[in-house]
């Protein structure tokens, strides 16, 4: 323990004591009081290395270097936190961080001014804490977040997530249980100092209160055991209620109708290629366009440019560093009262592949966008009109062995590695693929691209997957952005979606389940995630479509080998729409 940084417990209403991390900046050690920038994970607020050593990493280091505090939190039931988990992001969890927050701000270094910051589990966090918030919470900046945690991570399109499903939930049971996970979760010393586990409280020298707390974590909910069992959104008990019982969820999503979230100032992140971040960033813009929204290409936490036209190795659009500028340009004002500053201007802030330029908007879509619609043709086309004649299929067998890879855009939501899904072609070879003619002029795409299929199938349930690619005229493919649809999902509901949609809305719950008639030619119309990029002169616009995809999703149905029949004529036009911005005359 130094005077700059400390470790205690805070305890709760309750009596739940929550392990908090403190690092104070050089003003208070002079007799200042500052600001707070807070940060609430169940990642481990801190690590314990042997040989001992600080764990002090660049963020913090960037928030002392402004002149503010830093706290970064155990989130009950994780880390030396004390309590248990019957739920990721509970109600129990979202209401102490009014208390922590209250807590900071009675300390005698405090302002009494405190922002809440955090990229993935800490962003949700972040943004969880702006619902019934501490008086003294005066801003929040969730960064690469979950909207809608079941159809942009957990079940994208009703599929689930094997990644996370595996991966993720097996990761987090052993930081709770105070083990280091293997693979991406590892991060030993640069000096050589090897990671040990979570590291405990200062006054808890021989680990017994940490020893106590890790035996309550054993009664946390086993989330593999809830994602292997569930497949409607009813399953996963979501709420928007902080005073709803603490085996449910919370939904940022249920979250924005309440006034008090909406008083505290927030500036959300998200990417075009990091699952469906960008899709829950549009969401929150739709429903207040007058917050501050940024939409980038990054993978999972902005360390790498995922532009799908970059060379294989790029440093990011808008580095770590000029991000980190953008968020302290949104605080300052905000924790230090005294600066005078020009607020960020409201709206949306948006980056654009291919062009590599930074935009902005005050609405959605976009001024200037039109729908171009495309529709499938024979011999693997794409034309602009629909077929004259009355038949016409193209037969698929599903390959389930198709994937995308090591680097994608759910890949990346484990650790922020990079995105990369390489040269497409051989991988197009196992799909039932669609390509349009060169393009005559560069093509702006920007929003959401929607497909309509009408397909046939063997079997009663399955999976069909929609990428969209750019082929360049040597022949190299180039993946844009994708979607996905379970067909028992297919069913198009009439009833208002609970956010800003773009394209047809699955309810995803039980009450609207549609398992296909096998031979029976169905309509399955979803939404691909939104992108903006800028295809070249040149370039051919593709749609594949798979029936899986092995390095990201669960198989279905369970068993056998369905055979679909993607329909292409005059009564069942299936068709790709674009949301394109053309260029000025």
């Amino acid at each position: 323990m130094t005077d700059a940084n400390r470790a205690v417990y805070v305890a709760m209403p309750d009596a739940t004591q929550i392990a908090v991390e403190i690092w104070l900046p050089d003003a208070v050690l002079a007799g200042e009081c500052v600001g707070t920038v807070a940060s609430f994970t169940r990642y481990w607020r801190a690590r314990a290395f042997v040989p001992s050593r600080d764990d002090m990493d660049e963020r913090i280091e960037g928030i002392l270097r402004r002149g503010f505090a830093a706290v970064v939190v155990d989130a009950r039931g994780s880390g030396a936190s004390f309590g248990f988990r019957a739920a990721e992001f509970s109600p129990c969890e979202t209401r102490d961080f009014r208390f922590v927050v209250d807590w900071i701000a009675a300390q005698s270094w405090s302002n009494g001014r405190v922002a809440t910051v955090g990229i993935s589990y800490a962003g949700n966090t972040a943004e969880h804490a702006a619902h019934d918030p501490s008086s003294a919470l005066v801003a929040a900046v969730p960064r690469f977040t979950d909207f809608d945690a079941y159809a942009s991570i957990l079940f994208p399109g009703g599929l689930r997530n094997a990644l996370i499903a595996d991966a993720w939930a097996s990761g987090v049971r052993a930081l709770d249980n105070n083990s280091v996970p293997s693979g991406n979760w590892r991060s030993d010393g640069k000096d050589g100092a090897k990671l040990v586990g979570v590291k405990p409280v200062d006054l808890d020298t021989e680990g017994r209160q940490l020893a106590l707390a890790v035996d309550q974590h054993a009664h946390n909910q086993d989330f593999a055991a809830l994602l292997s069992q569930a497949n409607f959104r009813d399953d996963l008990r979501l709420t928007g209620d902080v005073a709803d019982a603490c085996d449910t969820m919370m939904a940022p999503y249920l979250l924005r109708r309440h006034a008090k979230r909406s008083a505290v100032p927030s500036s959300h992140w998200g990417s075009w290629m990091d699952a469906g971040t960008a899709a829950g960033v549009l969401a929150r813009f739709v429903s207040d366009p007058d917050g501050h929204y940024v939409i980038g290409a990054w993978s999972h936490g902005g360390a790498f440019d995922t532009d799908v036209f970059r060379a294989e190795v790029a440093p990011p659009a808008g580095n770590t560093a000029e991000q980190d500028a953008q968020i302290f340009d949104f605080l300052e004002p905000l924790l230090r009262p005294a600066v005078t500053a020009h607020p960020p201007r409201a709206g949306l802030t948006y980056f654009t592949m291919g062009e590599r330029a930074w935009k902005h908007t005050s609405s959605w879509p976009v001024a200037g966008c039109t729908e171009q619609r495309w529709f499938l043709a024979p011999a693997g086309t794409l034309q602009t009109h629909a077929s004259a004649t009355s038949h016409g299929a193209d037969p698929y067998v599903v390959d389930y062995s198709a994937g995308t890879g090591s680097k994608t855009r759910w890949t990346t939501q484990l650790g922020g590695s990079d995105v990369f899904y390489g040269e497409r072609r051989c991988a197009d070879s196992n799909l039932l693929t669609y390509t349009s003619p060169p393009l005559d002029h560069d093509l702006e795409i920007t929003g959401h691209p929607v497909v309509q299929l009408f397909v046939t199938s063997t079997h009663d349930d399955g999976a069909l997957i929609a990428y969209l690619e750019a082929v360049s005229p040597s022949g190299g493919v180039t993946m844009i952005t994708e979607g996905q649809l379970r067909a028992m999902h297919r069913r198009v509901s009439s009833e208002e979606p609970p956010y800003p949609m773009f394209g047809p809305h699955h309810s995803f719950e039980r009450k609207d389940a549609m398992p296909l008639v096998p031979g029976e030619t169905a309509e399955l119309s979803f939404a691909l995630l939104p992108t903006s990029v800028r295809v070249p002169r040149g370039y051919a616009l593709r749609l594949a479509i798979a029936g899986h995809d092995c390095d990201s999703f669960c198989r279905y149905p369970a068993e056998g080998t369905p055979v679909l029949s993607v329909h292409r004529s005059s009564v069942h036009a299936s068709n790709l729409i674009l949301p394109v911005i053309e260029p000025s005359p």
